[in-house]
This record gives C-alpha cells, structure tokens and sequence, in this order.
C-alpha cells in the first residue's frame, strides 16, 4: 500500500486530515491523533439510502493537536461516512465527510443524527417532542419535517450516531 502521509504532514504544518488507505496497525506517524475508520455507508440527506453492511472503505487521519481541540468524543466511538443528498443543504452538502460518535445513539433536541429507518440510513436534524416522538428536520425547506413516534411499532427505528464535525471540498459541486 501506498503510504505518503508522513511525508505529507512534514511538508504542510496546517494539514489537519487526510483520507488514506492503510491497515489500522500500520505505524504512520507521531502526528497522528486517530485513524477514524471511513465506511462504505453513505447516509442520505434526501428521502433515504438503503442500508448495507458497515464495511470500511478506508480510514481518516487526524492531528493528533487538531483532533483534541475540536473532536470530543470517544476515538473508539467514531465512524465516516460520506452524505449523500441535499436535503440537509446548507449544513451539509452531498458528498460532505461526516464524523458520528455512534456511542450517542439517543436523540437529543435539535442535534444531527445518523438515523435507521427500517433498511434506511439517513442524515437529519432530530428533535426531541412530547409523548415519545421525534420530529425529522430536514434543513433544506424544500423537504418537509415529519414525525416518527417511537412507541408505534410499524417501523424500525434506531438513531446510529451524532454528527460531530463535518467536512468538505471547496469549490467541489
């Protein structure tokens, strides 16, 4: 496997990720914080996309200064995954690098989630409302909001993670 990140990180100080493939064990750098493992999933920002299995696509690479500054969460907790859909335009684009801590799998008011909905994986805005409902938050205001009542059986449902950090190619469409 072709391994350049060590050499990328001593000539660029202000890099704070790069995506890469390497075996988890494979010893990079002192620079390095965490390798994030990057999955095949890609959440929809949009109606839906079905579930597959979580293999890993690749991992990413944080500074290990950088990574502590802004990440708080488990490094063992955290998942990538690439959205896909605009329905959560303008916070997150299609084809933007979502970080979920998927040890937060309970729904806190107005926080982004990865969320199942029975073979669906999508990316939303939740909110917490009375009698055990959850409001579905799409920040585009061309998709409407919707509800999910977490009593009714008919569908299952199940919040994957928080979205804690996300990020994106400028100028990329």
């Amino acid at each position: 496997m072709k391994n350049c990140l060590s050499e990328k990180l001593r000539k660029d100080e202000n890099l704070y990720f790069d995506v890469f493939d390497v075996s988890e064990n494979q010893d990079i750098t002192n620079n390095i914080k965490s390798l994030i493992p990057k999955l095949v999933l890609k959440p929809s920002a949009g109606g839906g996309s079905m579930v597959d299995i979580e293999d890993v696509e690749n991992y990413i690479a944080f500074q290990k200064e950088w990574f502590r500054k802004n990440i708080k969460a488990p490094k063992d907790s955290l998942k990538s995954m690439t959205a896909n859909g605009d329905s959560m335009e303008p916070t997150i684009r299609n084809g933007d690098m979502l970080l979920v801590d998927v040890s937060q799998n309970q729904a806190k008011t107005d926080n982004i989630y990865i969320i199942r909905i029975d073979d669906c994986l999508v990316v939303k805005r939740v909110q917490c409302i009375l009698d055990n409902k959850l409001q579905i938050v799409s920040d585009n205001k061309n998709y409407d909001s919707y509800q999910i009542d977490l009593t009714d059986g008919a569908q299952d449902i199940k919040i994957i993670g928080k979205v804690v950090w996300y990020g994106r190619s400028i100028g990329v469409e």
